[in-house]
């Protein structure tokens, strides 16, 4: 009766915490309405409205003083996997700017619920409530979630991706480990990065089984996992091949990331590099303009060069700059993770710092220290109880 009387207890903390994160984010909605690129879209993000508009109509016509990418005749220069998100929320919402936003505030509301069980698994029911608390009032996942960007998707997946593994290989049942691996690919194509986190969580299946000497098993969820993950990206690489003849399994961007965070004249901060804006030739610097570059690259070297041969070029470039700067490579490596760790936010899209302050909603909640002092914590009482089950 004990246990029932505070599962009924904590399910009613739970439903005040999901209204109070309701009205801060309905109230930061409601002043977003009146910011001018509320339409206006600015960088990643309208360049990602465009794309979803473009493939939604079929007309890629650019708007005047933009430069056209050519999307359509090359292979992806970002992920699209946010894009087509974006194609879908303006199919079925009459191309409605709010609408994204909602269904953000919506997947937010969802995610505090997905990390109160995922706490209660790996810690308790007062863990829970704290962590949901925490996500319900974190500033900046009440900001993304008023982007039309894609951080609120792949914030509201984690959780979703690390649940479906652990009931996988509780329950030892294998199509768990399929519906994980499928969001491991629509993860993937707006953020590939998620890729390098498969070795690590096959490791952790085999471990788990190996411990109940079910190695075989352990093997089967393996395989399911990355067939599904790639079931999702091969789409993609397979219209990249169609359209341009360039195997590109996501994206392109890769490679020029790589060179602006690693070169002469890489600042950890910046993000654009004088040598990549030359090659841009008109003076502008954007997600916009990255067939310039290729173009310019392309002159420069006196031959035709691909989005992928491009990439590659740069990416020869940024390694070939670390091997022969380790040192200045690692000070500046020290400065990103500084940056990354600070409380500051840094200017991304927009002046984060800037909007954080603007907003009330955003400007009074939890900040990053918060965020990272109960991760200490919790990261600590981790460890501990690992070794002491041990």
């Amino acid at each position: 009766m004990d246990n029932e009387n505070r599962k009924n207890k904590d399910w009613v903390i739970l439903a005040w915490i999901i209204l109070f994160a309701f009205c801060l984010r309905l109230i930061y909605l409601w002043q977003l309405i009146d910011a001018p690129d509320f339409i206006a879209l600015r960088q990643d993000l309208d360049v990602q409205d465009y794309q979803a508009r473009a493939m939604l109509s079929g007309d890629w016509t650019v708007r005047e003083g933009v430069s056209d990418p050519h999307i359509p005749t090359t292979p992806y220069y970002r992920p699209p996997g946010y894009p087509y998100f974006l194609m879908i929320v303006y199919w079925l919402f009459d191309g409605s700017y709010l609408a994204p936003r909602l269904i953000h505030l919506f997947l937010g509301l969802v995610h505090i619920l997905l990390i109160y069980s995922l706490s209660k698994i790996v810690f308790n029911r007062i863990a829970g409530l704290c962590a949901s608390f925490l996500v319900a009032t974190y500033w900046a996942f009440i900001y993304y979630e008023g982007e039309v960007n894609d951080p609120a998707l792949f914030i509201f997946l984690v959780p979703c991706i690390l649940l479906l593994i652990y009931y996988a290989v509780t329950k030892d049942f294998i199509l768990y480990s399929f519906f994980s691996g499928l969001l491991i690919g629509i993860y993937a194509i707006m953020r590939p990065n998620i890729l390098l986190f498969i070795p690590f969580l096959s490791l952790w299946i085999l471990f788990f089984f190996y411990k109940q000497k079910k190695s075989i098993k352990s093997l089967l969820h393996i395989i399911f996992l990355i067939i599904a993950t790639f079931t999702v990206i091969l789409p993609v690489t397979v219209r990249n091949y169609l359209v341009s003849g360039e195997f590109v399994p996501i994206s392109t961007y890769f490679g020029e990331n790589l060179l602006i965070g690693n070169s002469e004249d890489a600042d950890g901060v910046t993000p654009w590099l004088p040598y990549l804006q030359e090659l841009e030739g008109t003076g502008n610097w954007s997600v916009w303009h990255y067939d310039n570059v290729v173009k310019g690259l392309g002159k420069y070297l006196g031959r035709e060069v691909s989005h992928s041969e491009a990439s590659n070029i740069f990416a020869k470039m940024a390694i070939d700059y670390i091997i022969h700067h380790p040192w200045r490579t690692f000070l500046l490596t020290c400065k990103k993770a500084i940056l990354f760790w600070s409380p500051q936010e840094i200017t991304e899209n927009k002046v984060v710092e800037g909007e954080r302050q603007h907003y009330i909603p955003l400007k009074y909640m939890p900040r990053f220290p918060i965020v990272l002092s109960v991760f200490l914590l919790g990261l600590f009482f981790l460890i501990t109880n690992i070794f002491l089950n041990k």
